[in-house]
């Protein structure tokens, strides 16, 4: 099974006024229980704990899933 990542999540969300900054959009905590977003690195794949167990996490892959 491939690991999920935050990159391919639709609920992954991406501030235009903080470049660089990731979060989950369900309010996940991605990191120390307190962290709901991360600052990311170039190349980073963003392969979370959080993300692998999500019941909320909708592939970016799955058109069932996309809303007109």
């Amino acid at each position: 099974m491939n690991k999920r990542s935050l990159y391919d999540c639709m609920e992954a969300r991406y501030p235009i006024d903080r470049l660089g900054y990731i979060y989950c959009r369900k309010g996940y905590s991605l990191g120390n229980g307190r962290m709901s977003g991360l600052w990311v690195d170039r190349n980073n794949p963003l392969i979370i704990t959080a993300c692998q167990n999500c019941p909320d996490f909708v592939s970016m892959d799955d058109d069932s899933k996309v809303k007109d």
